[in-house]
């Protein structure tokens, strides 16, 4: 066993390690190994983790409790401790890796009412009452969870409140809790249904990150939780606030369980402003990228355990090593800097004109007529010269009689980063940041998209907005709250007469409300729609579809729902779901036809239905013909395609690369544009989470 441990730690890298834990038997994965088995780990037989901090994971078994460094095999046996019948440990914390003198254990009593703590050599622990603000618990359940060092004091959170305590220790080891003026941050709801909640330290900054989590498609008695969005925020301290988070310089979080930490990212392996997790039930991790808001599945670990297992990250520490060591070890590993030099500007500010600018105007402005829309916008801001030659657009269909093609265009998606929209071409894999004017919307969600409007949701209002028309349409003050919505919808373009806007929106996710407005009316209604008890439950997956003068609505389990003359909503005994059993489904219309699309586990399939109104029953289709569906969350549409490669083809908001994913009817297989390649399902795709098509509409 000696001479194993010896050529491990030789060999091993000092990259995070999945730990695995299933029941007698754990395995340990590095992320850098593609998934192969690196050790078993009879340590940790019959010992339940508690806590992971600096290397070392704090674990307990009958025998009490002690920490376990699972790179070298050190074990630190604590002494015995007996509790009280009305004590219990919620949490726990190493305070400093073992070998400086401040080095202690100390565990969370989940009435909050001492603290208890034993240094590294002590015979015995120590229980001392704590003092300050105890009253910080809104109910008797409510106790103190994930603690974290950061600058020499410890914080926390309270489970159910939400609250944010400061605990100082003071000379004599005496403990004070101190509650902070601000709790966790409300996360807008309408998009989740699960919440993995984290408060870690990363750096010197405390930060908490949100990771929503959706039922997919149920397999081996339990659903796939699958995520659905992710948020970050930091605590400012000077300002006592918590700050939305866009990027991680040089960092990487990774989140599990108990044991969640950050680490210098060093590319290939560790990319920064990354997020890696691995969900319950899942045999494949997850990374989030802050930057662009995408989140990638990798491969299914093959050799993972096939009953249910339970995932922890740790990242190896080897005796005395810092985590300076850590990044001077993996020099040289990484691939070569992305980072580009950019060539200095002149000092004396003057622009350099080449021989484009030798051009006649006309000449120019001719260019530009046979340009499309983003390719028009770059070639304006080339320099003075094709400024003054090529006008800017006026958003306005007789300003579009310029562009000498009459084919519409593919649609772009839009998705929101700090306070602005973000549009991506997927056919040319260009980005374009715009600002929706006259609004500062540090926190916004898009929820809809249709006709090249936007429902733009934030705090308690929405308002719809076009953004190349560059119009805005303002909505009276909701009647629940933005965070209860659910999904959304529109009949017809905004601007029509006889737009209605429909909201569904739940307080306690058993109940269903259907908000509803005429907008030239300019005044909410309300109907009582529907509760789970009634055989129907939403799914935030898909947006209903204003079809034949009805609201239709896909219902998780894939059965319909109907909202009729505004007075009656009604759950359809037929059409049945055509489907036993999956994990995405998105409904649209497709000209004058409702359709489906389902969706397997990680793409494993694709099935396209449409409903035949007469029968009341969904036929599957094989081909769709000129048609290309569009699908996300937020949107879903068809359009008629402009050229043979756009044919018989479902487009996701999914990226391999920098290349659009789609999956093809004629081949059954996923494909990206641009290239040959044929992927494996979603497998090493970047999904856009909370991306919404949008049709390039102006009027």
């Amino acid at each position: 066993m000696e001479e194993e441990r010896q050529n491990f730690s030789a060999k091993a890298e000092p990259f995070p390690w999945l730990l695995i834990t299933q029941y007698k038997q754990e395995h340990n994965f590095s992320i850098g190994a593609h998934g192969d088995i690196i050790k078993t780990i009879p340590e940790l037989r019959d010992k339940r983790i508690f806590d992971y901090n600096d290397g070392w994971l704090t674990v307990h078994d009958h025998n009490g409790y002690s920490i376990f460094n699972p790179a070298t095999s050190e074990s630190i046996q604590f002494p015995p401790l007996s509790f009280r019948p009305d004590q219990f440990v919620s949490f726990s914390n190493l305070s400093c890796p073992p070998g400086n003198p401040d080095s202690m254990l100390i565990l969370f009593e989940k009435n909050a009412s001492s603290f208890i703590f034993c240094r590294i050599g002590d015979r015995q622990w120590t229980e001392q009452p704590a003092s300050g603000d105890l009253d910080y618990k809104d109910n008797d359940g409510d106790y103190l969870i994930s603690p974290v060092w950061c600058r020499g004091k410890l914080y926390s959170r309270t489970r159910f409140s939400l609250k944010i305590v400061e605990i100082e220790r003071l000379v004599h080891d005496q403990f004070v809790i101190r509650l902070l003026p601000l709790r966790i941050p409300k996360f807008l709801k309408f998009y989740r249904r699960y919440s993995d909640l984290k408060m870690m330290e990363s750096d010197g900054e405390v930060f908490i990150v949100n990771v929503a989590l959706r039922e997919g498609e149920w397999r081996d008695g339990s659903y796939n939780l699958e995520p659905t969005a992710v948020e970050v925020r930091r605590l400012d301290f000077s300002r006592m606030e918590w700050e939305r988070v866009d990027g991680v310089k040089d960092r990487a979080f990774f989140l599990a369980n108990r044991c969640h930490f950050s680490c210098p990212a060093v590319e290939p392996l560790v990319e920064e402003s990354h997020l890696y997790f691995f969900p319950p039930t899942s045999k494949s991790f997850y990374s989030f990228n802050l930057e662009d808001q995408t989140i990638h599945v990798s491969f299914p670990f093959s050799n993972l355990p096939t009953s249910k297992c339970f995932p922890t990250w740790v990242m190896p520490r080897f005796s005395g090593q810092t985590e300076n060591d850590l990044v001077e070890g993996r020099k040289g590993t990484g691939e070569i800097s992305k980072h580009v030099a950019i060539k200095e500007e002149k000092e004396t500010g003057v622009e350099v004109e080449g021989r484009f600018c030798e051009l006649p105007p006309d000449i120019l402005f001719g260019i530009s007529r046979r340009l499309v829309l983003h390719d028009y916008t770059s070639f304006r801001g080339v320099n003075r010269m094709s400024r003054l030659a090529v006008p800017p657009i006026q958003w306005t269909s007789i300003a579009w009689d310029r562009f000498e093609f009459n084919d519409p265009l593919p649609p772009w998606l839009v998705f929101p980063r700090n306070s602005i929209c973000n549009f991506i071409d997927p056919l040319r894999g260009q980005r374009y940041p715009m600002k929706i004017a006259d609004f500062s919307l540090e926190e916004f969600r898009i929820c809809y998209s249709k006709d090249g409007w936007c429902v733009i949701l934030r705090e308690n209002s929405m308002f719809l907005w076009n953004s190349f028309s560059k119009k805005i349409i303002q909505l009276p003050d909701m009647l629940h709250n933005s965070d209860s919505v659910v999904n959304c919808c529109f009949s017809t373009s905004p601007e029509s007469s006889d737009c209605i806007l429909v909201l569904v929106c739940t307080e306690n996710g058993i109940e269903f409300d259907i908000d509803y407005i005429f907008l030239e009316d300019r005044e909410w209604l309300n109907f009582l729609a529907f509760n789970t008890g009634d055989g129907f439950c939403l799914t935030d997956s898909n947006t209903p579809v204003f079809y034949d003068g009805t609201f239709f609505f896909l219902g998780k389990e894939g059965n319909l729902g109907v909202f009729e003359d505004f007075e009656v909503f009604d759950v359809l005994q037929n059409p049945q779901c055509p489907c036993n059993s999956f994990c995405e489904s998105y409904l649209l219309e497709s000209e004058g036809k409702l359709l489906s699309v389902f969706v397997g586990t990680f793409g494993e399939w694709v099935r396209i239905f449409s409903l035949d109104t007469s029968e009341m029953a969904w036929i599957e289709l094989q081909d769709i013909g000129k048609q290309t569906l569009y699908v996300s969350r937020f949107s879903s549409f068809s359009m008629t395609a402009t050229t043979p490669d756009m044919r018989n083809k479902v487009h996701f908001p999914r990226f391999s690369g920098n290349n659009p994913v789609y999956y093809s009817l004629d081949s059954k297989r996923f494909h990206s544009h641009g290239t040959e390649d044929v992927l494996r399902g979603f497998y090493n795709t970047n999904e856009l989470l909370l991306g919404a098509w949008v049709e390039l509409k102006w009027y």
